[in-house]
């Protein structure tokens, strides 16, 4: 971990040699001025650019469509995964569920939607990430291992929220828990596998439609079961099992991309989460890196919002 981010620091200060970097600049707005962009900071600063790309994390989501709508770039609204967050002591779970650090798990429930695990954290921890006037619970590895595991377990609709929508049920969840996040626990040893789902499915709050508590149950019916994937099917049951919540992810819009991370307005390019295809630091670098190997030849002035 500490190897990583000296690497990523050393790209920092290589960049900072090669490029102008303005430090500080909190993007507002973003125009066009006779065919040319102009940048406008919260402290009115302007840069003008004939390409800018926009590489803002999941937590620029309100921005981002700011800044897409007003220069009539077209996007479309992400149907978001909804869900909890499972921790449970790491010796508990199955090798079948463990069959690589981060298992992946996927359904198709037909006419109901999908259901889905998510960033798996071995030996790591439950963290509160800000969104909105709220927070959600996201997975993070700790520099030490905490003999826990969490895994998020995810419901998708067909159904898409806008923000204000997923915001105000979020905190409404957070009020429920008292601001801990923490929806409830049970002890692990003893429960049959339809228990387990039971106890399970009623620490999970409903969701903004019916569909997506439905979907969790079934999920969860999916990954314990012993003729499913047996979460919990080999070596002695321990606990407790803590419930977190809400787990909330593409909640920010999918933009229309072509090749190169072209949106519609020439000249403007989306990379990284702010794409609404994918999320974290290994795809962003990655979009990062293509983008670069597309366009940067093609191009005299870069802005990065």
């Amino acid at each position: 971990m500490d190897a990583y981010g000296d690497h990523i620091g050393g790209l920092i200060a290589n960049a900072r040699e090669t490029t102008m970097i303005k430090e500080e600049f909190n993007v507002e707005r973003i125009g066009e001025v006779k065919g040319t962009f102009s940048v406008i900071s919260t402290e009115g600063d302007e840069v003008l650019a004939s390409n800018v790309v926009i590489a803002t994390g999941r937590s620029g989501h309100r921005a981002l469509r700011r800044w897409l709508t007003d220069l009539k770039v077209s996007y479309e609204e992400n149907a978001p995964d909804i869900g909890v967050r499972v921790e449970v002591e790491t010796a508990a779970l199955d090798k079948r569920f463990f069959y690589q650090d981060d298992p992946k798990f996927k359904f198709n429930f037909n006419g109901l939607g999908q259901g889905r695990t998510f960033c798996t954290c071995r030996g790591g921890m439950v963290v509160p990430i800000k969104f909105g006037p709220g927070f959600f619970a996201d997975g993070a590895f700790a520099r030490k291992d905490t003999g826990r595991t969490n895994v998020a377990l995810m419901a998708r609709t067909d159904e898409t929220f806008g923000a204000d929508a997923l915001e105000d049920w979020c905190r409404s969840i957070n009020s429920s828990s008292r601001n801990t996040l923490l929806l409830g626990e049970f002890a692990l040893a003893d429960l049959t596998d339809g228990r387990l789902v039971d106890n399970l499915t009623d620490l999970i709050p409903e969701g903004p439609t019916s569909k997506h508590k439905m979907v969790l149950r079934t999920l969860s019916e999916k990954l314990i079961s012993k003729q499913g994937v047996g979460m919990f099917s080999g070596g002695e049951r321990q606990g407790p099992v803590r419930v977190y919540g809400p787990a909330i992810d593409r909640y920010w819009p999918k933009v229309d991309l072509s090749l190169g991370f072209a949106t519609s307005k020439q000249g403007l390019y989306v990379i990284g989460d702010a794409a609404g295809v994918s999320r974290g630091i290994v795809q962003a670098a990655t979009a990062g890196a293509s983008w670069a190997e597309t366009q940067c030849g093609q191009l005299d002035q870069i802005a990065l919002a």
